[in-house]
């Protein structure tokens, strides 16, 4: 079976991105693999990202636009552009990102080759120094946190086709039929997530399922990257870790309590002593998990479930330069908190390894 066969839809959800669409778009169109459609769903934009799109691609019977009346955000948008396609495989991509000629071919064919594979993640890379890793897919961490995998870091270390906990949100591919047999309606459970961990949920129900994430590192992408750190986002984060925590079992969770509560001590520390500005948003997020904390909680979960999760989630913690991360006194903090991560993993492994042994 060659490529060609699959037919893909490549859904790009857009809320003010004049600036990029256009480039994002012409790349898409550049591609050396040409069996797709392009379904963009734009949020609501109230600059001229509508108007260039419709000037510039209106014509093209490749491009299709759904206007939404609302900014339903990255997970309701794409749930919508999902709704609205026809492809058999199914692409993420995010509007500020420039695709390389082989992007697609190679998200296919890595997928094709995977018989296990429930998503396959792209290669992104910085658009400003293409040389420098924004993301070859990402980390799950213990404590729910997600992270890009290399950040920053020069991209001959994303150079293997391998297994990864979860993809980049930025871009990435999966099948409308396996989609459908672990139970998803839409890729995104919108009422959990608006943005950031949504992928990682997606991988992490995938692989609740006995399907993988792998990632392609030919497949290359080039984001307009700019850290930024603020109170929505700090909410969006937070929000999200703890949804992350949801597919753990109670029980578990309890083992992991030293590791939780070093978490809480380590965020809060950022807060206190990086920006202050975040304090409300961060009492907010812990607010809405005291009241809301049953909800999180997936019906699925189970010591198997868990087992399978927890030896995906990395143990160790590499602070992002923005964050501080360069501190003498930042980094032995880190080397003495990833001692105890690892400890608590090892230790919840050998319990939950131990009771599927005695049943």
């Amino acid at each position: 079976m060659t490529n060609d066969h699959h037919f893909v839809s490549i859904i790009i959800v857009t809320h003010n991105n004049q600036d990029d669409i256009v480039d994002c778009l012409n790349s898409v169109l550049n591609q050396a693999y040409q069996s797709f459609e392009i379904v963009i769903v734009d949020n609501a934009s109230t600059d001229k990202t509508v108007d260039r799109i419709q000037l510039n691609f209106g014509n093209n019977e490749m491009v299709r636009l759904i206007k939404s009346t609302e900014n339903t955000w990255y997970t309701g948008g794409n749930n919508l552009g999902f709704q609205q396609s026809k492809g058999e495989m199914i692409a993420i991509l995010n509007p500020d990102l420039i695709v390389g000629k082989f992007w697609l071919s190679t998200l296919v064919e890595s997928y094709r080759m995977h018989e296990d594979a429930g998503i396959v993640g792209s290669n992104v890379l910085l658009f400003d120094n293409p040389a420098i890793i924004n993301a070859c897919c990402n980390y799950i961490h213990l404590t729910g946190f997600v992270f890009s995998r290399f950040y920053r870091e020069n991209q001959c270390k994303c150079s293997r086709e391998e297994l990864v906990a979860a993809p980049s949100g930025a871009s990435f591919i999966f099948s409308r039929d396996k989609l459908n047999a672990i139970g998803r309606r839409v890729p995104f459970d919108d009422m959990r997530f608006v943005m950031d961990c949504s992928d990682a949920d997606l991988a992490i129900d995938f692989l609740s399922h006995d399907l993988l994430c792998y990632v392609a590192p030919s497949s290359k992408v080039y984001h307009k990257f700019r850290f930024k750190m603020n109170p929505q986002r700090l909410f969006i984060l937070e929000s999200g870790r703890y949804q992350i925590l949801g597919h753990i079992r109670r029980k578990t969770l309890f083992l992991m309590m030293p590791a939780l509560v070093l978490t809480e001590i380590m965020v809060w520390y950022f807060i206190l002593s990086a920006n202050r500005g975040l304090i409300k948003s961060k009492l907010k997020v812990q607010m809405r998990l005291f009241t809301q904390n049953r909800s999180i909680f997936r019906s699925d979960n189970s010591s198997a479930k868990d087992l399978k999760l927890i030896q995906y989630l990395k143990p160790d913690i590499k602070m992002y330069d923005e964050l501080g991360g360069r501190s003498a006194n930042i980094q032995r903090a880190l080397e003495a908190s990833n001692r105890i991560f690892a400890f608590t993993r090892r230790f919840i492994l050998n319990s939950l390894r131990a009771s599927s042994r005695n049943k």
